[in-house]
């Protein structure tokens, strides 16, 4: 059933009511982390790749940490940029949809750093379609931004329930990023996990 409040007002309040409260001085980021992740939706050409840090906290929220996006980049560059993003949030963890490039997304990330380890995804819906289940996400409070991202916000708002996209730019690149992020450290809560003694 398509999430009738994307991207109307509602979504626009979940947007905005999921922004993290920052704590005393400025940190809004006293919690056990659970699982982390650097999330890539790589570029068909010289456009925009969406690079997106997220975690999810012992809690089972998942929380959007920063925008690390880049315009204009090599396949090189790009994943540089992702490889730094990882660095910088202290994980080696990097979900990247394959639709545009395949295996060439796990190599140029390897090529850039070859401790990352990369899960590659494929896109077998829309993006509209797999932006709802993290639309009712925002909505139940299970999603928070940490700060204000406005070029992706602006991408999250274009996105048309039942499909479609009327944001900026030809493609939600900083958007899909973001999905796929929320989505994987969503997913990894769920699970089984082998415990050997």
């Amino acid at each position: 059933m398509p999430c009738e409040t994307w991207p109307g007002p509602l979504m626009s309040r979940a947007v905005e009511t999921s922004r993290a409260t920052p704590q005393p001085g400025g940190r809004s980021l006293d919690f056990a982390l659970d699982e982390r992740g650097i999330a890539v939706d790589p570029p068909s050409g010289d456009g925009t790749c969406g690079i997106v840090a997220c975690v999810r906290d012992a809690d089972g929220i998942a929380h959007v940490l920063a925008d690390h996006s880049v315009a204009a980049r090599s396949p090189e560059g790009w994943a540089g940029a992702a490889a730094a993003a990882a660095a910088a949030h202290g994980t080696g963890e990097i979900v990247a949809e394959a639709n545009q490039g395949g295996k060439m997304v796990k190599a140029v990330l390897h090529t850039a750093d070859p401790a990352l380890r990369v899960l590659l995804v494929n896109a077998r819906v829309g993006k509209s379609l797999r932006a709802e289940s993290v639309a009712h996400l925002l909505e139940a409070g299970k999603v928070r931004l940490h700060g204000r991202f406005a070029a992706l916000e602006a991408e999250l708002l274009g996105m048309i329930a039942g499909g479609g996209y009327e944001g900026p730019g030809n493609s939600p690149d900083r958007a899909d990023a973001m999905l796929w992020g929320i989505n994987e450290v969503i997913r990894e809560q769920h699970r089984p996990r082998l415990w050997v003694m």
